[in-house]
Order: structure tokens, then C-alpha cells, then sequence
């Protein structure tokens, strides 16, 4: 929890991708999804963000946090196992399969993934709003990719932005991404 925020979460019983957002539309100044979007299908994405947009203000800021699909790709092409290892990168957490499947393994577990800590209810996937199995990231993004999403929901300007004190992760490896209404 951020203070001015409040928090909706599968641990409170909200489904970002099967419940309406409980606010009016054009209500909400500002959205903050840090790792969120790697945990939702690819396919209901833009489902998520038309409803997040649509209850934005005129102007208001979606601010998306997710790992860098880009920055794990320069990894895997490089074989720098130390980047996917190191302390400074969000995505360093390796399953213990995926660490024995060499460089494959280390970009695959950033993809489609279960992580080493997990536990069935913070991990719910679906599909046509339909729960199948539990994963942890279940995709992943660029910056071409998240800005295309954003754009097909309506937003009207989208950046990519550099860290700050207001986000909950403050390693490297991150992509984040400001869309305003």
C-alpha cells in the first residue's frame, strides 16, 4: 500500500481482468500497476487497459512498471548470465528447473514462469475470463509492444520514464511506462 493510493489486489478478492474497477468513470487522477501486466494473458491486456482508461480522468496517468523484455532479450543474446543473476535486475529470480536449462532457461523464466515462492492464490491464470492454472509471468513487454497496447485503448501520450521514489521496486531491468489520457 502507497499512501494516497488504495490498493486493489487478488488478496482482497479483486480480479483486474474479470471485475469492473469500483470507481465512476473519469473519476481516478492516477493508476499505478507495478508488475501486474506480465502476470495477465496477452490477449486480455487490452480488455484491462480500455477499463483503466476508461475510468481515468481527462489527462489522467497510467504508470505501468514491468521487467524489460528488451533489456532480458540483450541478456539472453549476450549469454550474460550475470545480469540475470545480478542483485541490480528486478528479474534476477530463477526457478530451480530453469537455472539447470542454460541461457534458454534463464530468458524462458522471465516469460512463462512459476516462481521459486509460489503460492496458488497470488498466481491465478486465465483465459476468456476463465481460470486454467496458476503461473507467475505469463508474458512479457517492450517498449513498442506496451506502447502499442496503450495507444489501441485510447491513451493519448505515451512515454517511457526513468525510476522513481513513488515505485514499489527500484532495481534495474524494469521497463516503466507513463500513458495519459
Amino acid at each position: 500500500p502507497r499512501k494516497g493510493f488504495e490498493q486493489l489486489d487478488s488478496l482482497g478478492g479483486f480480479n483486474l481482468i474479470t471485475d469492473e474497477i469500483p470507481y465512476e468513470d473519469n473519476s481516478i487522477d492516477m493508476i499505478y500497476m507495478s508488475h501486474i501486466i506480465e502476470h495477465i494473458p496477452l490477449y486480455s491486456v487490452p480488455k484491462v487497459l480500455n477499463s483503466i482508461n476508461k475510468k481515468l480522468k481527462p489527462g489522467g496517468l497510467a504508470r505501468i512498471l514491468c521487467p524489460d523484455l528488451e533489456k532480458i532479450i540483450e541478456a539472453y543474446v549476450n549469454k550474460d548470465f550475470a545480469a540475470f543473476n545480478s542483485g541490480k535486475n528486478h528479474w534476477r529470480t530463477i526457478h530451480p528447473l530453469n537455472s539447470k536449462l542454460g541461457i534458454g532457461g534463464y530468458l524462458m523464466n522471465q516469460i512463462l514462469s512459476t516462481p521459486v515462492y509460489a503460492t496458488t492464490a497470488d498466481i491465478d491464470l486465465y483465459a476468456a475470463d476463465q481460470k486454467i492454472v496458476s503461473y507467475a509471468h505469463i508474458s512479457a513487454y517492450d517498449y513498442e509492444m506496451l506502447q502499442g497496447l496503450l495507444k489501441l485503448s485510447g491513451f493519448k501520450r505515451v512515454m517511457r520514464t526513468p525510476l522513481t521514489r513513488i515505485d514499489t521496486h527500484q532495481q534495474e531491468g524494469q521497463l516503466i511506462v507513463n500513458a495519459w489520457k
